[in-house]
């Protein structure tokens, strides 16, 4: 099973958030570097087998 949230923000996305809400500086992204050519992991066989619901289904949300 994959413990992982229903969102699935890039790394520019997650990165940037985090350093905001810490109080670090925004890091620097080289333009284009948003690969689209990724794998998605899912969390829907560990909520339908066992029924699981996780209590921050959204990781951007969580951490504004």
């Amino acid at each position: 099973f994959n413990g992982v949230t229903d969102t699935h923000p890039t790394k520019r996305e997650f990165y940037s958030l985090a350093a905001q809400v810490a109080g670090f500086a925004v890091p620097e992204f080289e333009c284009g570097n948003d690969s689209t050519n990724y794998k998605i992991v899912s969390n829907t066989k560990v909520k339908q087998a066992l029924g699981f619901s996780f209590k921050h289904d959204d990781l951007l949300g969580y951490l504004r």
